[in-house]
């Protein structure tokens, strides 16, 4: 008779730990042993994170012989066109970017020209990455996003602390390229209104009339909307 028997046999084994000692401390521990090759490792480190770059020393015994490493770790990210230039704690080589540019779309065309100014307190959203916004020059910008992909971005319509702010995109998708930062310009047009109240007069007594159209008309003649009046013959465009 042949009897048969399932085995289970430990070829490596692996512990890792890291605790947050400061703000930006971390304490990292781990071991590893190889029972194939007959390897064992032990590490205790320490890290700090500035705002700029990764900062860490670690002391290693591997089977008997100790080392002793230090690093530092970060990236640069340079933008020629909105004249950035910073320096991350995280790596972004080989990821993408977007800068988002709010600017006042006076003449209403969607192009961005010479006296249209920036505007401060859009909002957004991203379906991936991470935004930072410049006080400076109220750049927004969408960091370490992953390359060949699609960022979905959704503004805000309600960012603006002038009512007559409005945005004609409220979504887009982006196609994220590496090692570049993407510039999108956001034209924000300025949107007038009008109100009144179209009235009979009676003998001196005057009464709103509704379910009157109201046409407005641009500067040469042209269309631009119309309106039905209230009940009370108020309206508004």
């Amino acid at each position: 008779h042949t009897r048969c028997a399932d085995v289970t046999e430990f070829r490596r084994v692996l512990f890792r730990s890291e605790k947050p000692l400061l703000d930006h401390a971390h304490l990292n521990l781990s071991y590893e042993q190889n029972f194939m090759n007959s390897i064992s490792l032990a590490e205790i480190g320490f890290r700090y994170d500035f705002s700029f770059a990764q900062l860490g020393t670690s002391v290693r015994q591997l089977n008997k012989k100790p080392s002793f490493v230090q690093y530092a770790r970060g990236s640069l990210i340079n933008d020629r066109q909105t004249k950035y230039l910073h320096a991350d704690n995280r790596t972004n080589v080989g990821r993408g970017g977007i800068s988002i540019v709010p600017y006042l779309d006076l003449n209403s065309n969607g192009k961005r020209e010479p006296g249209e100014q920036k505007v401060y307190g859009l909002n957004l959203h991203t379906n991936g990455g991470r935004v930072e916004k410049s006080e400076r020059d109220t750049t927004i910008r969408i960091l370490g996003l992953e390359p060949y992909t699609n960022c979905f971005i959704e503004l805000d319509p309600n960012s603006f602390d002038n009512i007559a702010w409005r945005l004609e995109k409220k979504t887009m998708s982006v196609a994220v390229d590496p090692h570049i930062l993407k510039l999108i310009e956001i034209p924000v047009i300025v949107a007038g209104e009008a109100t009144g109240t179209i009235e009979l007069d009676q003998d001196g007594v005057r009464k709103g009339i509704g379910r009157i159209i109201v046409n407005f008309f641009t500067s040469t003649g042209k269309p631009a909307g119309k309106v039905l009046s209230e009940e009370n013959g108020y309206f508004s465009f």
